[in-house]
């Protein structure tokens, strides 16, 4: 009997430990696998992107504090997706704002065509999107006028071209309708650091993006 209950009681020990072994692996795997979505999400998000745009004779290089996530030829591409979010954002905005309708209008948001196929094919044929850590190595002159990712995405959208447009507007020589309107979409649709990136991207203080043109024939970059 004796030799029984210790068969039985080795038999739980190994069991038990198995057990153990098993959510030891589960544990370990599951540490793995969110170590390599940490990994992914910090390269994602971090870095800045080079455009690489070939042409016959040159190529050009453009800058931007755009991701490594974002950094891809849909930065060029605009979808029947965006054509629609572009349409409700507008409508909100204008809803709320009528003041801001003259500066949608010239703005162009509203008849900017959706990329065709031919078109993208063309683009990817031309463009070369790389992530890096930063674009300073091409020795780009205003560099360090750069806006931040966070500021890119804002300018890039509905609300963020209108303002743009607005900010233009206002600071037309003659008092019109038009400069009147923008004056106050400003004024009352956007917030005080958001009219100072319109400002300073107007004034040149800051740049969405810097570029040079490199020669085929010595390689120099201006």
């Amino acid at each position: 009997m004796i030799f029984f209950n210790t068969i039985k009681f080795l038999f739980i020990i190994f069991f038990l430990g198995c057990g153990n072994d098993q959510t030891n692996l589960n544990q370990e795997k599951l540490l793995n696998e969110r170590n390599t979505l940490l990994s992914i999400s910090f390269y994602r998000n971090n870095g800045e992107c080079l455009r690489k745009e070939t042409l016959i004779d040159s190529s050009t290089y453009t800058c931007s504090k755009y991701d490594n996530g974002l950094c891809s030829i849909n930065l060029l591409i605009f979808t029947s997706g965006e054509k629609t979010k572009v349409l409700s954002d507008t409508t909100k905005i204008i809803d709320r704002r009528p003041e801001c309708k003259e500066s949608l209008g010239l703005s162009g948001i509203l008849t900017q065509s959706i990329t065709t196929n031919d078109e993208i094919d063309s683009l990817k044929k031309n463009n070369t999107f790389t992530g890096v850590e930063n674009c300073n190595t091409k020795g780009f002159t205003k560099y360090e006028k750069l806006v931040s990712k966070e500021e890119l995405l804002f300018l890039a959208s509905a609300r963020g071209k209108i303002g743009i447009t607005a900010y233009k507007s206002a600071q037309t020589p003659f008092e019109t309708s038009i400069k009147k309107n923008a004056k106050e979409c400003l004024n009352n649709e956007f917030s005080e650091n958001e009219n100072q990136l319109f400002k300073d991207l107007y004034s040149g203080t800051k740049v969405q993006e810097v570029k040079c043109t490199e020669n085929t024939s010595n390689g120099m970059c201006n």
